[in-house]
């Protein structure tokens, strides 16, 4: 059977396409985030926190999420960002990194959304504050500016290292 020129074309198109990745869109004050679906266990509303003595203050404390103890960082105090109580929009992104799992509060989770890696941009040298050391870059999303953070690099990073291990 004979392909058509139509169905050379489209094929052609699919091939050039290059693959998305998912990424979860969710805010930090007025930043808008992103970062991979694949580091993200769940999204919960927010739960009972118990707060630890002697823990820096962006730790919120832990919880019981189904049997299991989770540690919760206020991921806005963790990047430098003025702390906010948590409101009803508010959720915890459960996020996991090698044997590291921790739940993440950010003010709000807007969308899951397909974005193409090679988008992402260089954030640029002028980039200060408490994001830089764990962005992968800037995506620009329907006229908004996304901040892509990676999640793996927060989880594994040596200020939770440390609390992982003090005492």
């Amino acid at each position: 059977m004979e392909r058509s020129f139509l169905a050379d074309y489209f094929e052609d198109e699919l091939e050039e396409r290059e693959p998305e990745e998912q990424y979860i869109i969710f805010s930090l004050g007025d930043t808008e985030c992103a970062a991979k679906v694949e580091s993200v266990r769940e999204i919960e509303r927010m739960l009972e926190v118990t707060r630890v003595p002697r823990t820096p203050v962006w730790v919120e404390g832990i919880t019981n999420l189904r049997g299991n103890i989770v540690t919760v960082v206020d991921l806005r105090s963790f990047m430098g960002m003025a702390h906010a109580t948590p409101s009803r929009a508010s959720r915890i992104i459960v996020s996991r990194a090698g044997e590291v799992v921790m739940g993440l509060l950010v003010d709000r989770v807007s969308e899951i959304r397909y974005l193409r890696p090679s988008a992402i941009r260089s954030p640029g040298a002028d980039l200060g504050g408490g994001l830089a050391p764990y962005l992968r870059g800037i995506y620009q999303l329907d006229g908004r500016l996304l901040s892509v953070i990676d999640i793996g690099k927060v989880l594994l990073c040596d200020k939770m290292r440390d609390l992982s291990t003090s005492d």
